[in-house]
């Protein structure tokens, strides 16, 4: 006999799989559906990520054709506690257009200055394409 827990497991497993079935495959997305980055940093010094990485990205961001939809120290913790003070969600009008803009010379020149103001113990930064489907 199954537990409670594992009963409930196998159930959103399945769902999710189910989920993900329905969805078209990533080759398929096109450049035309965007991709925004999800970030939860804590950032150690204001004054160095500002001055040495974050005023910077603006040329970048608006060459890439993305926007910045979020960036904020306020924010309200539902779950967990991984001491992040900064949330950015930016998009980005493809994943072709976000990749380029990560593996470019230009934002690689700037990370050192990101990476010296924040604790990257605490940094969870994703790509995730437009939700693009329902459950059926």
């Amino acid at each position: 006999m199954k537990s409670p827990l594992t009963k409930t497991t196998t159930l959103a497993f399945s769902i999710l799989l189910g989920f993900a079935a329905s969805l078209p495959a990533a080759a398929d997305k096109g450049a035309d559906t965007p991709t925004y980055l999800l970030a939860n940093l804590y950032v150690e010094d204001f004054g160095s990520y500002g001055n040495d990485y974050a005023n910077h990205l603006g040329p970048l961001l608006d060459e890439a054709g993305a926007e910045i939809l979020v960036l904020t120290p306020n924010m309200t913790k539902l779950e967990g506690n991984n001491g992040a003070n900064l949330t950015i969600v930016v998009r980005f009008p493809s994943l072709d257009a976000a990749e380029t803009y990560f593996a470019s010379e230009a934002h690689a020149a700037l990370r050192p200055g990101r990476i010296a103001a924040t604790d990257t113990n605490v940094l969870t930064p994703v790509l995730a394409t437009e939700f693009i489907g329902q459950a059926k």
